[in-house]
């Protein structure tokens, strides 16, 4: 019979913490000289980077690391050996002047350092640093100045720089749609979205996504307010009309109210049973429903010529599918479900 997944998981580690445990019982003991050597030049490395002098400090840290490997610095040597590598262009300049923009802590409060900082990556030869500067400037303008137009700019160089790594790219194709959506400019968002798709595919269906959700949401609520304004320019006119029998013509009886109530219920019974998606939708649909053919009846009472009355049914059954969207909102796993 098979052990249950959990002991089988518990079994699995112990095994592993053995193995590790024979590996380092039976291993060779470290040269307390080569250790020493790596220990060494693992703080003069640090000190070295410190102080901003990046050539030595990265000569520094392949010592630590090659005087010996199995020295408790040798794993973090090589790290910031290959993070230092990464940023060496122009004999490490430009990683010069990011380091002192980012080490002074009111830099990105300063309108006027971070416009200089920006101008001075124009001069930066292409790489990573460049790309990082011109992110630094675009965080600094969006969250500390409130200066969008910036920020935009800024992330819009690190896009369109051939130089500019992937993950760069990506981060400040995210913030230009974020900072957008921010600012309710959805038609700047997906405009961004679709000229800088092909770098960032993951985060362009999800602009798109997030587009169109925000446009139904827009056109559900003006159905609403349309049915709403109507019904009660309805009223008003059967009040005129009728009196207080017309008005009370237009609430439904109650073996009508009780398709709205079945709906709500039901749906809702049948997605705890379900477990997949959640009640919430139906718990507003079902109640949401009442008001809706209230207004519907009282325009159909109020307007009864042919044509009025289809058109009213049109826009009932629009709202109906409005208020069905926007009880959808509050549930992704629902709207995934439909492809929204």
């Amino acid at each position: 019979m098979l052990l249950p997944m959990r002991w089988l998981s518990i079994v699995l580690i112990a095994m592993l913490a053995w193995l590790s445990w024979m590996t380092t019982a039976y291993a060779a003991p470290a040269d307390p000289a080569a250790r020493a050597r790596a220990e060494q030049a693992f703080e003069r490395a640090r000190a070295a980077e410190s102080e901003m002098r990046y050539a030595e400090a990265t000569k520094l840290y392949r010592e630590a690391a090659e005087a010996d490997p199995s020295a408790p610095s040798s794993p973090g040597s090589i790290v910031r050996a290959r993070w230092l590598e990464r940023r060496s262009e122009g004999s490490f300049a430009p990683l010069t002047t990011l380091e002192r923009y980012r080490r002074d802590p009111a830099a990105a409060s300063d309108a006027a350092r971070v416009r200089d900082l920006l101008g001075a990556s124009e001069k930066f030869p292409p790489g990573l640093v460049r790309a990082e500067a011109r992110l630094a400037v675009g965080d600094a303008a969006s969250r500390n100045l409130g200066d969008a137009a910036l920020a935009i700019d800024a992330y819009r160089r690190v896009v369109e720089d051939e130089s500019s790594p992937k993950g760069e790219r990506v981060m400040a194709i995210r913030a230009t749609i974020d900072l957008h959506v921010e600012r309710g400019e959805w038609s700047a968002a997906k405009a961004a979205a679709l000229r800088w798709g092909e770098h960032a595919p993951v985060v362009r269906d999800k602009t798109l996504k997030l587009y169109r959700r925000m446009v139904l949401t827009r056109v559900s609520f003006t159905l609403l307010v349309a049915l709403a304004s109507l019904g009660a320019y309805a009223f008003v006119r059967l009040a005129s009309s009728r009196g207080r029998s017309g008005l009370r013509k237009a609430f439904p009886v109650l073996r009508l109210l009780a398709w709205p109530l079945l709906v709500g219920v039901g749906g809702a019974t049948f997605a705890w049973f379900n477990e997949k998606h959640g009640m919430q939708p139906f718990l507003i649909l079902g109640p949401g429903l009442i008001p809706l053919l209230i207004l519907v009846r009282a325009c159909r009472l109020a307007f009864p010529a042919r044509l009025a009355q289809a058109g009213v049914a049109l826009l009932g059954a629009a709202a109906v599918i409005a208020l069905a969207w926007l009880s959808m909102t509050g549930s992704p796993g629902l709207m995934e479900g439909f492809g929204l």
